[in-house]
This record gives C-alpha cells, structure tokens and sequence, in this order.
C-alpha cells in the first residue's frame, strides 16, 4: 500500500508531503481543487509519460515519490529485475526541463516499463472514464481470468498463441524471400560465373606478385647473375675478404684485437656467401614464361571484370557473393516446398492454438454463473434490488491473446425488462456502480493492495452513497482504498480525510493537500452538505454521518 506521497514542482504543486495509511482515506475538495492535478501526479510517479506541462517553474526539475509498503511475495519480482527489494520501496520519477525523465525504484534507474509493470501490480486506478470498459470484451477477459483457477490453462494457451505467431512469420519471411521478383535465371547465371572461376582465398595478391616476377624475368636473372659475380667471382667480394681473413690470421699472435676483427668479417662472409646461394637460386628459377605469364594476364583480367561487375575491391569480397547467390538460388529452388512446409507448421500451430482456446473457453463459461451472482449481490447493496446481470460469453472466428472468446455485459435494472448491452441499458450512475461492483472483483482477481477511486460515485446520492461508502469500508479490510469523492456519506467513511485547497501565494496560484483534523472534517463533510453557507442542521448532520460511519 502507498504509505508516503511527495510532491516538487507538479503543475499547480509547489511543494506537497503526507503520510498515508491503510483503510479508507478520503480526498475532497472543491471542483478546480486541483484533485486531478494530484491523480496526475500520481500516475506520473506510476509510469505515466512525461513532458515539459508537468513542470511548475520551468527552470526546475518535478519530482514525484511514492513510498509503498510491500510482503515478501514482491522478492521474486525484485530478483528478476535485477533490483534491490525492501519492504518500504520508494518510487521516483523525475522530469527536467526540456520533458525528459528519468525512473527509480529504491535509487535503482528503470525503464517505464519496468516500472508499469510494478505498478499494475501494486494498484489500480479507477476514474469516471473507465466504465468504457464495460463493453471492452478483452478488459472483461482478463477480469475473468483473474478470478479464475485455471491459469496452467491460460498459459498454455498463450503459449500456443505465441507459437502459432512465430509460423506465421516465418511464413512471411519466406514468402517475402521469394516475392522480390528477381530473375531465378539470371541469379543462376551469375552464381555459375562465380562458381566456375574457382574463387581462392589470396589469389589476387598471389597471382600479382606472379606477374611482377615473370614481366621482369630477363631483368630479374641478369641481375641476380651479376649479383652472384660480384660476390663470388675470382675478383668479387668473397674472395677479397678470405684473403683478408688470411692476411690478419698472421698477425692475430702478436696483435690479440685482431681476432674480434676475424671474427665479425667470418660472420659478414657468411652472410655474403648466403646471399649469393639465394642470387644463384633465384637466377637458375627466373626464366622468361611468355605462356605462363599470359595465363596469369588472362586470370588476373577474369578476376578485375568479375570485381567490377559486383563493386567490390577484392576476390575475398567475390567469395562470401558467390555464397549468398548459391543459398539464394537454391531457396528459390526451393521455395514451393519450403512455403507449403511453412503453411502445414503455421495450420498445425493454429489448430493447437484454437484447441486451448477452446479449453479456456469451458474455464470461463464454468466460472461466469458465479461472477454473475457476485454482481448481482453487490448491486443489491448498492440500492439495485432488481438489477439483471448476464455476462455473455461466445466463441469468435478470431484468435487473439484473449483466445477466442468474446464477452459482453447484458443488464436491466428492472424486472420483467429485457436485457440489453450495458451500454444501452444503464444510466451513468448505473454503469458507475456496476463498475464498483466489478472493481471489487478486478481488485480480488489480481491481488492489488491498493485501489484509487477518482469520482467513481458521480451521480449517486441519497441512500445508495451510504452504501457505496459502505463497500469502500468493505474493500478497506483487505485492501488500501483511496477515494476522490464529491459525496459526504463518503467522506463521513473515510480513516482518513484529505482537503484539497486551491490558493494564490505571491501572485500564483498552487494546489495543497491538507490533513483534516475532527473538527475539521465536521466542517469539510457539512460544506460537502450544504455548500458554503454551514447552516447548524449541516453541521448537525455532518457530525450525524461521521459518528454512524465509524460505529
């Protein structure tokens, strides 16, 4: 449950902090109060998008927290996302100029949805609009769903939804594939011509240097056989340094500094001598090729028309080319079969899908009597002893995550009259405590702690407002119920009253939640009673309603 609620720079909030407790906790105030403001806020602080409206000064960042209490049941959740739990979680969220925002959950940044998705966990908010849901059929699924005890059913119907889905898109993709209007002749065409060339890794750096070698032969060996001359001829270098070896081995005895001189002109000899090993090999291996030389002209010229044909620089690039046109062409090849495999996966998928649609289904028409009774019972108590409540329940041609069930709400307020489509049937006030009635279930069904109700009792008065504060009062044993409401009996409910106050402080105007103390209250509900003027008989009555309304 919300235990603790700040407000910064909120639309018309300056600054706003207040304790919350369980029971029924009470928000009036007069008609442009600022109660929407505050319910903004709050959905803000739940996940709501942002943009730079929210800001009170513009030059300053909104801050929005929640403090909620939570069981250990809530753990799990913590784990697999990877956030740190604590019974007394803080949410949030904060928006600086410009609109953007950012989201906390105990110091820990989180995405929107993650923090949706707490929130819908955490609480539901009810406002006037949300008895469109009377007639959304998937609202009224998942209503049922939650109540229900057959959720292996729903998963493995969801499960085989989601199957059913992945088929159909790789039917897509394949038919995609093979839809693009490409010539299979041409692909073929080009994928022979990459096929036939022999494509080898290096080639072209291979065959270069080939070139280079043949184009200069006669260079190439006259060089190398001059090289050799030079180094090993009767007056080439070789043979002068052994000489000279020679001539300080004689002196080497007498003057010891000379056998390091010996020593590196043995070592430079070597090195001469095999260099002059490798001129002579590389001479005997050159020789002018005119016919090799034109193979490699004749490859070379192959691979540079095949390199420009596909705007590329090598032939390493030509060879992943050459594969992707071999898969292509044989996808297309195969694709007749490979699309009729797809269609038999995706009807097989479908028919397992429809089959566990129509297993929740039963699930659902069995559990939909008992609803039914609820409903009418909680309308009774609402001042609709008549009432007639019928959820229709009837399998569609349409497969969606919901299965293939539709539901829609048939009532009558009277006896003896015809049911029809709630939306037709019920006045506002009727459809708003039908919408009680089936929050209390939706509450039940999905484990809330806390419910918000934001003008759920427009157009009640009299007798059946004492008993829609009566089942807020109901609802307040196990859950947290926060109520915005124009009605005094069910003020006169609450554990906990909260005014909402409108006033100008320096030239602007802001919006403040104040606490109400028990005297205060008596006047709050007694203006609720008679408006401004407080007459002794609303003051009287005021005091009436809180005292029978906490006995």
């Amino acid at each position: 449950m919300i235990t603790a609620l700040r407000i910064q720079n909120f639309a018309l909030i300056d600054r706003l902090d207040c304790q919350w407790s369980s029971g029924v906790t009470v928000l009036s105030g007069e008609t442009g109060a600022g109660k929407s403001i505050l319910l903004g806020a709050l959905q803000l602080a739940l996940g709501q998008r942002a943009d730079n409206q929210s800001l009170k000064n513009q030059d300053q960042k909104c801050i929005v927290e929640l403090e909620v209490q939570l069981d250990a049941s809530w753990q799990p959740w913590f784990d697999q996302e990877e956030i740190d739990y604590s019974p007394l979680t803080w949410i949030r969220r904060e928006v600086i100029p410009g609109g953007k925002s950012r989201a906390f959950l105990n110091d820990t940044p989180v995405r929107l949805d993650q923090l949706s998705d707490f929130s819908h966990r955490l609480l539901d908010i009810h406002s006037q609009q949300d008895t469109l849901f009377l007639t959304d059929s998937d609202f009224l699924l998942d209503l049922i769903d939650d109540l229900g005890s057959y959720s292996q059913a729903i998963d493995q119907m969801k499960e085989s939804i989601s199957s059913w889905k992945m088929e159909e898109e790789a039917l897509k993709v394949i038919e995609l594939a093979t839809s693009g209007g490409d010539d299979i002749e041409y692909l073929r065409f080009l994928r022979d011509e990459l096929v036939h060339v022999r494509l080898k890794e290096q080639e072209g750096i291979l065959l270069l240097e080939e070139h280079k070698l043949l184009a200069h032969a006669d260079v190439i060996q006259q060089a190398m056989a001059e090289s050799y001359e030079t180094l090993e001829g009767e007056e080439g270098a070789a043979r002068k340094l052994t000489e000279t070896l020679r001539i300080l081995d004689r002196v080497s005895d007498a003057l010891p500094s000379v056998k390091d001189w010996s020593e590196r002109l043995r070592g430079a000899l070597e090195e001469l001598r095999d260099i002059s090993v490798d001129t002579e090999r590389l001479a005997s291996k050159t020789e002018a090729n005119p016919q090799r030389l034109e193979e490699i002209e004749q490859r070379m010229s192959v691979l540079d028309a095949l390199k420009s044909k596909h705007k590329v620089t090598t032939v390493e690039e030509l060879i992943p080319l050459r594969d992707s046109l071999i898969a292509r062409v044989e996808g297309m090849e195969n694709a007749s079969s490979a699309i009729a495999l797809a269609m038999e996966k995706r009807d097989k998928a479908k028919a397992r899908a429809q089959e566990q649609a129509d297993v929740l289904h039963a699930h659902r028409e069995a559990l939909i009597p008992l609803l039914e009774l609820e409903v009418v019972e909680a309308l009774k108590t609402l001042q609709m002893p008549q009432a007639q409540f019928v959820m229709s329940i009837n399998k569609t041609d349409r497969l969606t995550s919901f299965g293939s069930s539709a539901v829609k709400l048939l009532f009558s307020s009277n006896k003896g009259h015809a049911l029809l489509d709630v939306s037709k049937a019920a006045s506002g006030g009727e459809r708003g405590r039908l919408m009680l009635a089936l929050k209390g279930l939706f509450a039940r069904g999905k484990g809330l702690k806390t419910v918000i109700f934001d003008e759920i009792d427009t157009g009640i008065s009299g007798q059946t407002a004492a008993r829609v504060a009566q089942i807020f009062r109901e609802m307040s044993r196990h859950l947290q119920v926060i109520v915005i409401t124009h009605l005094p009996q069910v003020a006169a409910a609450g554990d906990a009253h909260f005014l909402v106050t409108k006033s100008e402080v320096n030239g602007k105007t802001q919006t403040e939640l104040v606490p109400l103390s028990p005297s205060d209250r008596i006047l709050e509900v007694a203006r609720m009673l008679s408006g401004d003027s407080l007459t002794p008989a609303a003051l009287e009555n005021a005091k009436v309603l809180l005292s029978s309304a906490n006995n």
